[in-house]
């Protein structure tokens, strides 16, 4: 987009560029999304679209314009003619960057610059703008991670038990039932029993004579 700021500080989009690009490679997308979209210029020719480093291929059939481009800084904020409630990081360079510049972007944990690139990409920078800031959180900090962790809902746990001197008491495993552990009075196994030896008759254990002395 073209534009510029006047003013009564309103930004007017004076030429629009709409593209549709196939995502199949790049799927699933993860919790934050970093797109790249650079070319020669919004007339001359398409865009090459970059999501999450990966180059994608444009697709036919882009939809029509027809949005008023226009942001105008109120007394109570800015008014945006679409929803930018998600947007974090915008940056324009002053040229073109590569496709080795754009993945390694991409792949920063906090939304920054590469550090293999900081140098050349700082002076390249025309500018860098942060939205929607988070709250702040310890030591003041507002750095946000593209990677959360992730805890998967397992119904298939696995849990075990211990005595005093840390020794395992009982295992209990989806596929294997319950082991049950003994040990004597200075913490030395002597005695356990799995899941398959609970059915047996006579309730047959497996006695370990480790550790005993004469």
């Amino acid at each position: 987009m073209l534009w510029g700021i006047d003013k009564f500080k309103s930004i007017d989009f004076a030429i629009s560029k709409h593209l549709v690009a196939d995502l199949q490679a790049v799927l699933p997308l993860r919790q934050w999304t970093h797109v790249v979209l650079q070319g020669q210029g919004l007339n001359s020719g398409d865009l090459a679209v970059y999501v999450n480093g990966v180059l994608c291929p444009l697709s036919a059939g882009a939809p029509a314009g027809g949005c008023g481009w226009t942001l105008t800084n109120t007394g109570s904020g800015f008014i945006y003619p679409e929803n930018l409630s998600t947007l974090k990081h915008f940056r324009l360079y002053n040229r073109l960057l590569s496709g080795a510049e754009i993945a390694a972007n991409a792949a920063v944990p906090c939304l920054g610059l590469s550090p293999a690139y900081d140098s050349v990409l700082n002076g390249a920078l025309s500018y860098w703008g942060r939205y929607n800031l988070p709250a702040v959180g310890t030591g003041g900090s507002t750095v946000e991670m593209q990677y959360s962790a992730v805890y998967p809902g397992h119904t298939l746990a696995t849990s075990y038990g211990y005595q005093s001197l840390n020794g395992i008491t009982q295992q209990r495993t989806p596929d294997a039932g319950v082991s049950s552990y003994w040990y004597d009075r200075l913490g030395r196994l002597v005695t356990s029993q799995n899941g398959e030896q609970v059915g047996l008759q006579g309730g047959i254990v497996i006695r370990s004579m480790m550790h005993r002395g004469e």
